[in-house]
């Protein structure tokens, strides 16, 4: 009877270690940079974020100093290993996220808010309106997208208007079908 009660327990034993799951959580200055990811793939995110790091910055990455644990759970991880990878890369010294702006692909620069941009490229659009037009519009395609880039490239937001406004020029028109070019 002994024998049996200690295979069982010991069922019992291997049944639940077998369900634990290692999970990996990182903090910075306390508080908790992403959610908790399973230990192969924090290890993996932080591999990727340590190598893009590296690929922008052009050399080596000085990560911020960050407080890793390590703890068991039953549960599955519910970090996700992107948001894993952008903590990481947002705390890296010399590395920021910004707005690359590009007029029919080629790229102009960098801004810190492309939103306040194509804000202003409205304003600066409906400002400088003729008499005669309903409206207007710049004579090329604007993107604007969010990256990843070295602290430093910054472009202010009314150089940058002049910039995209050199690289595709405003067209007003009416609702003749009358346009013009600024």
């Amino acid at each position: 009877m002994l024998k049996k009660g200690i295979l069982l327990l010991t069922a019992l034993v291997f049944a639940v270690v077998s369900h634990l799951r290692p999970v990996c959580r990182y903090e910075l200055a306390g508080q908790a940079i992403a959610p908790g990811c399973g230990l192969r793939a924090s290890l993996l995110a932080e591999r990727t974020a340590r190598a893009a790091a590296e690929e922008i910055l052009r050399g080596e990455a000085a990560p911020s100093p960050l407080k890793r644990s390590l703890r068991l759970s039953l549960r599955r991880p519910a970090g996700d290993t992107r948001r894993l990878s952008d903590a990481l890369l947002r705390n890296t010294v010399g590395v920021v996220l910004r707005d690359e702006v590009r007029v029919d692909g080629r790229r102009l620069g960098w801004v810190r808010d492309g939103e306040a941009l194509r804000d202003e490229l409205t304003r600066y659009i409906r400002s400088t309106l003729p008499a005669w037009a309903s409206g207007g519009v710049i004579n090329g395609e604007l993107s604007i997208r969010r990256l990843y880039t070295r602290d430093g490239f910054l472009t202010g937001q009314r150089d940058m208007l002049l910039l995209i406004t050199g690289a595709a020029p405003v067209f007003y028109y009416d609702q003749t079908g009358r346009y013009a070019r600024a």
